[in-house]
């Protein structure tokens, strides 16, 4: 119960702070599903990426063009990094 709540209040902090973030979100869990991914990647997990990309400056730069500073302002560009880290994160070692 509490890293429920301890994982509730990091993701309405990071829903707050950056409201495109709630939608990424949404759009991650319906890509999932949509994937039938569901069972493999957890909703917490979703939520954690999700919150990774906006609030960590690494997994914030896709390219050598943008900004290390700046989250995604569109839910079109949180949601491209959300996919990006998808497919470029080393799983296997690195879970």
């Amino acid at each position: 119960h509490v890293r429920g709540s301890m994982h509730h209040s990091l993701i309405h902090a990071v829903h707050t702070r950056h409201p495109s973030s709630s939608l990424v979100s949404r759009l991650a869990h319906r890509w999932v599903s949509a994937h039938m991914l569901s069972d493999m990647i957890p909703q917490e997990a979703i939520e954690l990426i999700v919150a990774k990309i906006y609030t960590d400056p690494h997994e914030r730069a896709i390219s050598k063009m943008q900004s290390l500073d700046v989250p995604p302002s569109t839910v079109a560009a949180g949601f491209f990094r959300f996919l990006q880290v998808l497919s470029t994160h080393d799983w296997a070692n690195e879970p």
